[in-house]
């Protein structure tokens, strides 16, 4: 059978869409592609992610604008690797994450789709809303990947890994033959691209170039160290809406020259990686840690990452024969897969939720192409 994954992360600078067969308890990545969220829809995202009283019209409007890439995606995914809407079983639509509050009076995570418009639009079926399920049933939504991670060791014939991802926020799961464990940790590219796109007017940091060209800032990383957040215990998650221009602006940043900044904030990820494993994960020393995201793209964070960590062997996901660029937008391949098959998800140890849930809610095509 085979199921699409359609994602955009923190970031917002790219909708993400790949095609995976799962076959007898197997999976094979048919291809993927990424379509370039344009400039003016980005700052429109970065907008509603830190506004809290977003009009319900302007809301509207940002969701049919991130619908019709969504389409788009899995239009050029499908020419790309020549398939018909018929042969796809359904999409794992994740949205646009704008707002995640799961300890609000009303819990709740906000991803920005309109799965009914996208169904009628490609003629496939789509199943969303994860992370409103996981919530439902007692957990905060996130990290869900966890149970996915430990799909895909068990499809490289290994019993422990550690799976690092590196996308706006940084997140890490633990999987032993005993037990699965994983949080989000804090900000990875989050911080340092909404710095560089206020400095340089670029949407991140090529390589880390600009960062490795300047000097840690001892007494604001030691500030930032402190946040509440870092000292949180398990489980937890967080977002966007947290680490976000608003944070940033709580710092006199201006006081300090800019590169500057930019290489303390890659500081701030590396520190509170290694701080979460040290606190977190010191009986796992010596298991391997496979990083994925778009934050590999950055050689001067996975150079200071691998010179940080040095109790636990480093490499990409590639070292699994995974793409580490494809891994997160597969999960949702995987979990529609899943809600079809009517398969529960176990996510107790990682999100809170009471008991394993099926997750996701599904929406059928009209059977009409637009």
């Amino acid at each position: 059978m085979l199921f699409l994954g359609v994602n955009t992360g923190t970031s917002a600078d790219a909708v993400d869409c790949v095609a995976y067969e799962f076959d007898q308890g197997q999976q094979e990545l048919l291809g993927g592609v990424s379509v370039d969220i344009h400039k003016k829809l980005r700052q429109e995202i970065m907008v509603a992610v830190e506004d809290d009283t977003m009009s319900i019209s302007n809301l509207m409007s940002l969701r049919h604008q991130l619908t019709l890439v969504y389409a788009q995606a899995i239009e050029a995914l499908l020419e790309k690797i020549t398939l018909a809407p018929d042969d796809i079983k359904a999409i794992g639509l994740h949205g646009q994450t704008i707002h995640h509050r799961p300890h609000a009076q009303y819990p709740y995570s906000l991803q920005v789709e309109d799965a009914h418009q996208l169904a009628d639009m490609v003629g496939i079926d789509v199943i969303g809303q994860f992370r409103s399920t996981d919530i439902a049933t007692g957990g905060i939504g996130a990290p869900l990947i966890p149970a996915y991670h430990q799909y895909c060791l068990s499809q490289a014939n290994k019993e422990s890994g550690i799976f690092l991802n590196l996308g706006g926020i940084a997140n890490v799961t633990i999987c032993s033959p005993s037990s699965t464990s994983g949080w989000d940790i804090g900000p990875a590219n989050a911080l340092m691209d909404l710095w560089t796109q206020s400095c340089l007017q670029k949407p991140f940091d090529d390589a880390g170039v600009w960062a490795r060209s300047g000097r840690i800032i001892d007494d604001l990383l030691a500030q930032w160290m402190q946040d509440p957040y870092l000292q949180k215990s398990l489980p937890k998650s967080t977002g966007r809406d947290y680490f976000s221009r608003a944070w940033l602006e709580r710092y006199q940043l201006n006081d300090y020259p800019p590169v500057d900044v930019q290489a303390t904030l890659c500081a701030f990820t590396v520190n509170s990686i290694r701080a979460d494993m040290n606190r977190l994960a010191s009986s796992h020393t010596g298991t391997p840690i496979y990083i994925y995201g778009k934050g590999v793209k950055n050689e001067f964070l996975m150079e200071q990452l691998a010179a940080s960590l040095t109790d636990w062997p480093v490499s990409d996901t590639t070292t699994l024969g995974i793409d580490p660029e494809w891994l997160e937008c597969g999960l949702f391949a995987w979990l529609a897969f899943c809600r079809d098959a009517r398969i529960p998800i176990d996510l107790r140890s990682t999100t809170g939720a009471r008991q394993p849930a099926i997750l996701g809610a599904r929406v059928r095509h009209s059977g009409l192409r637009a």
